[in-house]
Order: C-alpha cells, then structure tokens, then sequence
C-alpha cells in the first residue's frame, strides 16, 4: 500500500529527508544567529573550572 506513493517508501528518500530537513533547519538557524547584533544576542558564558 505504501508503493502508491510517487516516490514510494523506501530507505534512500527516508535517508535523504532525515539528512537533507536537519541540515536546512541548522544552515538557517546559524545565518540568523549571525545577523543578529552582538548587543541583541543571548550571552553564553562558558565557565571553566581550574583546578
């Protein structure tokens, strides 16, 4: 039943979107992160403990 589809359900398109739908949301997401202004970014401290 699921060959009625036009690209049926099979592990290659499967494959493709899992990798292709991630990768757009990421390249994206970095873009807009990039464009915001440095003042209008969240600020992410990273403390680092010595010892």
């Amino acid at each position: 039943m699921l060959n009625y589809t036009p690209w049926s359900i099979r592990l290659t398109p499967v494959l493709v979107s899992l990798t292709v739908y991630p990768a757009i949301l990421a390249f994206t997401a970095s873009y807009r992160k990039l464009r915001v202004a440095e003042e209008n970014s969240i600020p992410w401290p990273i403390k680092i403990r010595e010892k």
